[in-house]
């Protein structure tokens, strides 16, 4: 599938074509319309040591679950939980222009995505692609394709 997208810069516009590739039954897309917290501000702990998940990141496990609901409903994520190996690509889109690691949300947000179901656990995940993106878009946005990796046998989705 191709998509058109029409840019424009003052009196000249371009138009880009982007391929976007074919979303399998067996793959799942999630768009998420927030910044994963930093590792840094999702875990807590008590004077006493005791570890706990802080409000953020409560916040930010919520507002994922709500997205992988609403991706379901609407096809673009498996009902069950993904089984066996992954490759994950995830595009990161920065709320603001702050320098960032590119790692440093990715714990929160796969973190999150188990809790939401969506696989059975982040060990699961046997390669990871990640891009951050330079221009920044209002909130943040989170991109994720998971897709069965190929050449596993015990790669699959559950009916």
């Amino acid at each position: 599938m191709e998509k058109h997208c029409e840019i424009g810069w003052g009196y000249r516009e371009r138009v880009i074509t982007l391929s976007i590739p074919p979303i399998s039954r067996r793959d799942g897309f999630l768009e998420l319309r927030i910044w994963p917290p930093s590792v840094n501000h999702v875990w807590q702990k008590t004077k006493t040591g005791r570890v706990y998940l802080s409000k953020a990141g409560r916040t930010f496990r919520t507002a994922v679950m709500a997205q992988v609901m609403i991706a379901r409903a609407k096809g673009k994520m498996p009902k069950q939980p993904f089984t066996g190996a992954l490759d994950v690509t995830v595009s990161l889109t920065p709320p603001d222009r702050r320098r960032r690691d590119i790692d440093n949300g990715l714990k929160a947000l796969f973190d999150a995505l188990t809790h939401a179901g969506v696989w059975r656990d982040d060990s699961q995940i046997k390669n990871v692609a990640v891009n951050l993106a330079e221009t920044p878009v209002k909130g943040g946005r989170v991109e994720i394709l998971i897709s069965a990796m190929k050449n596993c046998g015990d790669t699959h989705v559950d009916a």
